[in-house]
């Protein structure tokens, strides 16, 4: 070692230099190492001979770099204090504190005296505790939820946000107790967390919270105990979750869902139990709620076509939604109805189920029973109108010439056979008469009644319809006044133009169905998307037997326009190329 200037220390004092625990430097304002006592090496594991070799390939390069930089960073008084890291020689950082001053009495230029002091660790795990500090800090102020922590008194030591538009400064520092006039459950609320100071096991808590402005408000609560040195609960720290939009949504949800007009029910896909049930379902079934629920459906007496409960089951687990699917269902008490199943998926927890709906149409399927029934009468009825009286009129005939030639001693030998015929004239006459007595119109009465009430009765049906002819079907109804009708009647008219609409279109189409006023009159309209009607037919719709399907009697708008003609009401036809549309016109009550 070749030093710049002549240092020659005391022996007592080179004994501590040499013996002091801290690493300590002796170098030359330019950088050179003039002495290092024993802990430099053993704190950094470089040799003498290494610390003392300056060229630009020492193993000892960085922590020379290091060195000069420090070196830089003194004050006009030669002093630096601070901390940096320092390049051990198996290539590790080393945390330092680093104090330099110079040695104004120890030669001409000064020499430098730098101490090094390994960092403890515990000071890097403080280091290390601020900075988690800072970051929980961090992530408790920005967290979007409400953060809050009680002591052992349950009262309120922390909270990061306003609760419910009520500042901090008014809840900070008040005790559970005193908040009652704000939580509603309080005092089960404070049994609860009074208990996880004893078991030290986290909780979920529902709240019902009145804020500043009198408002209900709904909130979630996940309490953790907090642990202080005795491994004892010293605190609790709470997270507050606002839930009063979902608690609105839920309670919407269960009073549509309770009050439901149409059976409604929630089953789960995993086992079929049913989890909950409307009103309308308990009162079909006739059973209490509590022996419906976690039951499968056969537990409760429900009998129904296998196969297709299995088409169902099938088809919402493969994701697809269920819509107007027709199924019949027995009862425990043997009563039998037809229904319209729609139903799809909704996750409740971790568990699938099937929200479902069954739309009871044994009335309405019942009614397009009785509608067909009616339409064959009618039929019987128009063919004995038209052909009775024509019918009648050579039997008369012949029975008179057969009276006369019974009358005859020349046919006497016949007379049997002749009285034989009369008779079977007769019954014959007999039962013409009949026959005529369906063209007669059946007496009926008209009450106040309304389109869309009717529309709406007759919209499942009519959808089932539509499905099965392979077309869609859309209602559009605004607010009608009443009119003076048979509701039986009006939907008979509904039944055989929506058939006739949707037996018009040959491929997949639309069928509209709309009501609304015009000009103090109830209208209804039926447009289909059909090639339209020729202008021959069209001329004479409404004419008995005139048809255009192969299959067709020709009676269907004939009887449309004799209900018509009965409530006072005017059909008109609109046909294009690209479809049909029947306005009917009914007269208001006033």
């Amino acid at each position: 070692m070749k030093p710049e200037s002549q240092f020659t220390p005391i022996p007592l004092y080179k004994l501590l230099f040499d013996r002091y625990p801290d690493g300590v430097l002796l170098m030359s304002p330019t950088g050179q190492l003039m002495d290092a006592n024993p802990a430099i090496y053993a704190l950094l594991g470089y040799t003498q001979e290494e610390l003392s070799w300056l060229a630009a390939g020492s193993p000892a390069a960085d922590f020379h770099a290091s060195l000069l930089a420090v070196l830089t960073q003194r004050d006009q008084d030669g002093s630096f204090q601070g901390e940096c890291l320092l390049s051990h020689k198996n290539g590790a950082l080393i945390p330092c504190e680093i104090h330099c001053e110079s040695l104004p009495d120890a030669g001409t230029p000064a020499p430098v005296m730098i101490r090094l002091r390994k960092i403890a660790e515990q000071k890097q795990l403080e280091d290390q505790l601020q900075h988690c500090r800072q970051n929980y800090q961090t992530l408790v102020e920005s967290c979007p939820y409400v953060v809050a922590r009680l002591n052992r008194e349950l009262r309120l030591i922390y909270l990061n946000r306003p609760l419910a538009q009520t500042p901090v400064d008014e809840l900070l520092g008040k005790t559970w107790s005193e908040l009652h006039s704000h939580f509603e459950n309080y005092e089960s609320g404070r049994d609860q967390l009074l208990d996880i100071f004893h078991t030290g096991k986290a909780t979920t808590l529902e709240g019902r919270y009145r804020d500043s402005r009198g408002i209900i408000r709904y909130f979630h609560f996940k309490i953790c105990p907090e642990y202080g040195d005795n491994q004892t609960v010293t605190s609790l720290l709470i997270i507050i979750h606002e839930t009063t939009k979902e608690k609105q949504l839920e309670e919407r949800f269960c009073k549509a869902f309770r009050k439901n007009p149409s059976m409604m029910a929630i089953i789960s896909l995993t086992n079929r139990n049913f989890i909950d049930v409307n009103e309308s379902f308990i009162k079909t079934v006739n059973l209490p709620y509590g022996e419906i629920i976690g039951k499968q459906p056969h537990d409760i007496g429900l009998r129904y076509d296998k196969k297709k409960a299995v088409y169902l089951q099938t088809s919402l687990e493969a994701g697809k939604k269920i819509h107007n699917y027709q199924l019949q269902i027995t009862t425990k008490e043997a009563r039998t109805f037809t229904v319209l199943i729609s139903a799809e998926i909704i996750t409740l927890g971790l568990h699938k189920c099937a929200l479902t709906t069954f739309t009871d149409i044994t009335e309405i399927k019942e009614l397009k029973f009785q509608v067909a029934r009616l339409d064959i009468l009618n039929i019987i009825g128009k063919m004995a109108a038209s052909i009775g009286h024509e019918v009648r009129n050579p039997l008369t005939t012949v029975r008179g010439y057969l009276q006369m030639f019974h009358g005859k001693d020349y046919f006497r030998q016949y007379h049997d056979q002749l009285a034989t015929m009369i008779s079977e004239l007769d019954r014959a006459n007999q039962i013409i008469t009949e026959y005529l007595s369906l063209a007669k119109a059946p007496t009926f009465t008209l009450q106040r009644g309304n389109l869309n009430q009717i529309l709406h009765s007759l919209q499942p049906l009519l959808q089932t319809d539509a499905l099965q002819s392979g077309h869609d079907l859309e209602i559009i109804t605004e607010p009608v006044p009443d009119i003076l009708c048979n509701e039986k009647e009006i939907r008979q008219l509904l039944l055989n133009l929506v058939k006739n609409g949707l037996e018009a279109m040959a491929v997949k189409g639309s069928l509209t169905i709309r009501t609304y006023t015009v000009d103090a009159r109830a209208l209804l309209s039926i447009q289909d998307q059909g090639t339209g009607i020729d202008p021959y037919v069209l001329d004479n719709l409404g004419t008995p037997f005139l048809t255009t399907k192969e299959e067709g009697t020709g009676l269907g708008l004939s009887v449309c326009y004799h209900i018509a003609e009965k409530h006072r009401a005017s059909i008109d036809i609109h046909s294009t190329p690209d479809g049909t549309t029947f306005f009917i016109s009914f007269p208001v009550l006033e």
